[in-house]
């Protein structure tokens, strides 16, 4: 009975017919939820071939939700399903009056074993997080030709979401893809840019729009009042990720960085503060990069200053220049190329005190270097001879 009616449930159009929610019941009451899991994706495979629209994409979006719910009931090393083969593969297989063995010219066909294709939980998962995030895009009405689209891929996704704002599920995909947040920080910080010069207050249609793509994103934890402006908010939106998502290696600072000064924007006081910390000789050179010399100069002294003790918990240093401490190091390719680019605007006598100003401070780490290799020096002197005496 139950290939008779998996059968008919192939057979018929969807669009009329729908026996796979009989077949999902049927193998729930017998507690064959793998069965039951594979009958729901099924289900939604067919529909988001054969039944386009939101409708259809509602739809395969609950049939991926029941799969996943069925398949969580199984043992973990049993949640498996095999993927069925599409139906347009299955007719092109089974035309009528062509010889499964012979082509038309009569000679005989190249058998193709055709592989088993074995997806697991997490990958159902995956296909259900980009039909979800493709129904908030049509509720946003940006397109609706993602109704009837062909299935998008997670890149894709990814780039309509941050076009719409909705930077949370954009961060939900990446995360669950393993895929950077570059493109959703670029994103975010371009539309920060963009409040921040844009008149928004006697533009009613911009008001509308910002504080919808604002409320559907989970800001309720960044709103420092309720006197807020979008772009405030925005802007805590940004901080607020940074100091969420950023891994480690500075990548996420350093293209907002890249996004704000190639647009002529200078660095909020509170990225300047967290970009210290995680990487600052990286900050130095985008600032040479970008032509802003007084900027980079102030932040190589303050640099050179930490690694000689002073305010190094700004820098995120752990150590400084010490007798006792482990070597620390300053980055000397990018401050020899910020000194050549003061000296090559000497007329300008700005550029001019800060060259001087720097190569001063240069000189007193280099002074302190000294005195600290020859502090070494004498110290492990002073050990050896007392070895040596001690074995006498």
């Amino acid at each position: 009975v139950v290939n008779i009616i998996e059968s008919r449930a192939r057979s018929v159009d969807l669009a009329t017919h729908n026996y796979y929610d009989l077949l999902y019941a049927f193998h729930i009451f017998r507690g064959n939820f793998r069965k039951a899991a594979s009958v729901m994706y099924e289900h939604g495979m067919r529909l988001g071939q054969e039944l386009p629209g939101v409708k259809g994409l509602q739809k395969k979006a609950k049939c991926y939700l029941a799969c996943i719910h069925s398949l969580g009931l199984v043992d973990p090393k049993y949640a498996w399903i095999v993927k069925p083969v599409p139906l347009s593969r299955r007719m092109d297989e089974e035309l009528p009056g062509v010889s499964p063995k012979r082509d038309l010219e009569g000679e005989e066909r190249e058998r193709v074993n055709q592989k088993m294709e074995v997806i697991e939980l997490p990958d159902i998962e995956k296909e259900y997080r980009l039909v979800h995030a493709r129904l908030k895009l049509l509720q946003k009405g940006d397109d609706p030709a993602l109704a009837a689209g062909p299935s998008l891929s997670a890149s894709e996704t990814v780039g309509l979401l941050v076009s719409a704002g909705l930077f949370d599920d954009a961060v939900n995909v990446c995360k669950l893809f393993k895929m950077s947040l570059t493109q959703v920080f670029e994103g975010l910080a371009l539309r920060c840019i963009n409040l921040s010069q844009h008149n928004y207050q006697k533009d009613v249609d911009f008001t509308t729009e910002t504080w919808g793509w604002l409320a559907a994103n989970d800001t309720g934890n960044v709103n420092s009042g309720k006197e807020t402006s979008a772009a405030d908010q925005a802007w805590k939106l940004l901080q607020t990720y940074l100091a969420k998502h950023e891994d480690g290696s500075s990548r996420y600072h350093r293209c907002v960085a890249i996004k704000l000064l190639g647009h002529g924007y200078n660095l909020p006081d509170w990225m300047l503060v967290s970009y210290k910390v995680v990487n600052a000789p990286e900050l130095i050179r985008l600032y040479i990069d970008y032509d802003l010399l007084e900027e980079a100069t102030y932040l190589a002294m303050d640099y050179i200053d930490a690694v000689m003790g002073k305010g190094k918990e700004y820098f995120g240093l752990k150590t400084s220049l010490n007798v006792t401490s482990p070597s620390v190091w300053l980055p000397y390719t990018s401050i020899d190329q910020l000194l050549h680019a003061l000296r090559e605007v000497h007329t300008d006598n700005t550029y001019l005190q800060l060259y001087q100003e720097l190569s001063e401070k240069l000189d007193i780490y280099h002074h302190n270097v000294e005195r600290i290799s020859r502090d070494r020096i004498d110290a492990a002197t002073r050990r050896a001879s007392m070895r040596l005496s001690s074995l006498h």
